[in-house]
């Protein structure tokens, strides 16, 4: 029985890599078919790089996600603020 959970284990894994590899490759030919917009890149990419800035400076990679989780919650609060005001005004 133990070793059937680790099959299960093996197989979630990997069709999470595969599937993973799969987005990088169609991002990657979204872009170069230029059906990407630069900010929608910027955006997307933005808790990645708080993830690695956070895990260099605190050295503590639990603390780091904890501390991206919780900026990328308040940056997407005022994103939905600001395009509020924005449309309410224009």
């Amino acid at each position: 029985m133990d070793s059937l959970v680790l099959i299960g284990v093996y197989a979630v894994l990997g069709l999470s890599v595969l599937s993973l590899l799969a987005m990088v490759g169609f991002g990657f030919r979204s872009i170069a078919s230029g059906k990407v917009n630069m900010l929608s890149m910027i955006v997307l990419a933005l808790p990645f790089v708080l993830l690695v800035i956070f895990g260099v400076v605190l050295g503590d990679w639990t603390r780091a996600v904890i501390l991206t989780l919780v900026c990328a919650a308040v940056i997407a609060a005022l994103g939905i603020v600001v395009s509020s005001f924005r449309s309410l005004f224009i």
